[in-house]
């Protein structure tokens, strides 16, 4: 069923707000505080960005899947939580080579990108699209404030 316009226009608002919310929080961080390796378990701020990315990109792709009608393509045969993290992993390791300001770009892309299908695509479950941003968003916030150095006493 597609969407009404004022439940789109207030899913592309929250959403957006959400965004905006992490992407200060990112920004309040210095290069160094991103890219500290071991601040969120083994990864870095900037490895949180990718993973994020790469969801907004798995989105991106299923929804692009269903508006041609393709049975959707997720990134692992099996949904455990082991293959889920060994996927989030290889998606890490498999960008580790990026530049910040490239992980950026990505970051702020893929979100463009997705942002972009749910204004445009008239069939958008609601409930999906805020588990895929803001709720991903708010589950990453604190890895994001664990990245910051605390001044020294």
């Amino acid at each position: 069923m597609a969407i009404s316009k004022r439940k789109r226009l207030q899913l592309l608002k929250d959403i957006s707000a959400a965004f905006l919310q992490l992407s200060k929080t990112i920004s309040s961080l210095s290069d160094g505080e991103l890219m500290r390796p071991g601040s969120v378990g083994k990864w870095s701020g900037k490895d949180v960005m990718t993973h994020i990315a790469d969801w907004e990109g798995v989105y991106t792709g299923i929804l692009k899947d269903r508006d041609a009608s393709q049975p959707v393509n997720w990134p692992t045969e099996d949904d455990t939580d082991e293959a889920l993290d060994a996927w989030n992993e290889s998606q890490v390791i498999a960008k580790a080579d990026w530049s910040l300001d490239e992980v950026r770009e990505y970051f702020e892309q893929t979100h463009a990108d997705l942002m972009e299908l749910l204004e445009r695509l008239p069939i958008i479950d609601p409930d999906e699209a805020v588990e895929f941003t803001k709720y991903h968003y708010s589950m990453h916030y604190d890895d994001f404030m664990a990245c910051r150095v605390k001044p020294a006493r």
